[in-house]
């Protein structure tokens, strides 16, 4: 089957790195055209349109700081044995004579819309596969419900990461971030997969590298998350997957909808005060952000992203 792509078309699906994009047939190039022709890139880089004033961040590394994990592999310390030496569990985090370690998430234990996706409890222990049990039904219903991870990270290093110096690192800025929830996505995907843009919410936690985060100020963070989790935009994001990792140039230029659809003439996107403009306009009365919200809040431990999303307290309604 054969498609014509124009260079305009080869800019205005991929901006800033210029590559063509291969699609599987001609439909699926009319379709993503199509998108493109209605709706930008979620971050143009020159001239630079970052309507949701991002900023990214990878964590920990899972190899250079395992060093910092607990219980430490390399010493050959096991869960037991920290509970046997007086640290108790308060949720999924570990307390002892006021020191907290927090939860290391990995992008397997996340999905779409739910933090306790899988966890490390039932799963066998020679097992040499990285596969995690998903978590029951059951055992979502209960709102105190945590996963466990495993391995655990002191919450200094945590803070450390969400907190360093203001200032910029090469091109990008560096934001401090102060929330008690994080917004990222899987690295490791495939176009053949069911989903291959996983985007989650999570409290706040320590995450593995190949699960980056979104740093933002906008209070449409939840429109944000529904835009990551739109078929539409995963449509788009298989016809540009080449390999399995979702990189920062792979989702920088994904289609990014307006938080705000006037009924006035649609003007042109701004960057960061358009941005307030759209939350004070529409940020929590939007029914995209409402539906998002209560899909979201499955676990008290995520009162303050309902709070933020829809301005109340916390409801299994």
């Amino acid at each position: 089957m054969v498609y014509t792509l124009s260079p305009s078309d080869i800019s205005l699906v991929n901006p800033n790195t210029g590559n063509c994009p291969t699609f599987k047939s001609p439909r699926d190039a009319r379709i993503t055209l199509g998108i493109y022709r209605r709706v930008p890139v979620l971050w143009r880089e020159s001239p630079e349109r970052n309507l949701w004033d991002l900023s990214f961040l990878a964590m920990l590394h899972m190899a250079n700081d395992s060093g910092l994990f607990r219980p430490s592999a390399a010493d050959g310390e096991t869960l037991q044995d920290m509970l046997d030496d007086g640290w108790e569990f308060d949720g999924n985090v570990l307390i002892r004579d006021g020191e907290r370690l927090l939860p290391l998430y990995e992008g397997k234990m996340l999905w779409h819309f739910d933090h306790r996706f899988a966890d490390y409890r039932d799963r066998a222990h020679d097992r040499v596969d990285y596969v995690l049990p998903r978590t029951s039904g059951k055992q979502k219903t209960n709102p105190q419900f945590a996963v466990l991870p495993q391995y655990w990270i002191p919450e200094k290093e945590v803070s450390a990461r969400l907190r360093p110096a203001e200032g910029s690192r090469g091109n990008r800025r560096v934001r401090q971030w102060d929330r008690g929830w994080l917004l990222g996505w899987r690295d490791i995907c495939r176009s053949s997969d069911t989903r291959t843009v996983i985007s989650f919410v999570l409290p706040r936690a320590a995450i593995g590298h190949t699960s980056p985060l979104m740093l933002t100020d906008s209070a449409t963070v939840i429109s944000l998350c529904a835009n990551l989790c739109s078929f539409v935009l995963d449509f788009v994001a298989r016809q540009k997957m080449a390999g399995t990792h979702l990189t920062y140039s792979y989702l920088n230029q994904l289609p990014r909808w307006r938080a705000l659809r006037s009924s006035a003439k649609r003007r042109a996107v701004g960057p960061t005060h358009t941005a307030r403009r759209v939350n004070r306009r529409c940020g929590r009365s939007s029914a995209v952000s409402r539906t998002a919200t209560r899909v979201l809040i499955s676990a008290r431990v995520r009162s303050k992203i309902w709070r933020r999303g829809l301005g109340t307290s916390w409801s299994t309604g």
